[in-house]
């Protein structure tokens, strides 16, 4: 399915994506099992960012089924890519121990640099704010850091709300 879907433009591959049987448990786990076990992540974040909003919180299941490297493979190959706000919508689709695994995993990424310069100007607002919604449960030098990357990308309304905490 993943090389078929890679094969498509964007119009056909959300075609795909918004079949009926592309929000079944058991088909967003095969393709995110097999595309963990092979690393095509790459090849696979396209495909999941043309799925329909109602089955992100499906796929967010998944996800905890990958390994901790599976998942760091993920991140990375999403920091190097267009794929930011793919991540971050599975991300928040996640329960809260979901969500704070992902973050306990960037926050201690070699390269965490690497994937807060792939925040840009042009990350779309709802990853940003999305960022801010969260803020409590991301860590304090990943909190940072993005609060940096937030006012040097033009959003110093981002960076003040990661600058604070809501309790």
């Amino acid at each position: 399915m993943i090389p078929i879907a890679m094969a498509m433009d964007d119009a056909n591959r959300r075609r795909m994506a918004g079949l009926p049987i592309m929000r079944e448990e058991d088909v967003l786990r095969g393709v995110i099992t097999t595309c963990a076990r092979h690393d095509l992540w790459s090849e696979t974040l396209p495909l999941v960012d043309a799925l329909p909003d109602a089955a992100k919180p499906i796929l967010a299941q998944c996800i905890g089924d990958v390994t901790t490297e599976q998942l760091l493979s993920a991140v990375k190959t999403a920091a190097v890519s267009d794929n930011i706000p793919v991540l971050v919508d599975i991300a928040l689709a996640q329960d809260v121990a979901g969500r704070q695994r992902i973050l306990d995993i960037i926050d201690g990424m070699d390269d965490l640099d690497e994937f807060v310069a792939a925040l840009t100007s042009e990350t779309p607002a709802e990853v940003w704010t999305a960022l801010v919604e969260l803020r409590d449960e991301i860590p304090e030098k990943l909190r940072a850091l993005l609060a940096d990357r937030a006012q040097t990308c033009g959003q110093e309304d981002c960076a003040a709300g990661l600058r604070t905490t809501a309790g």
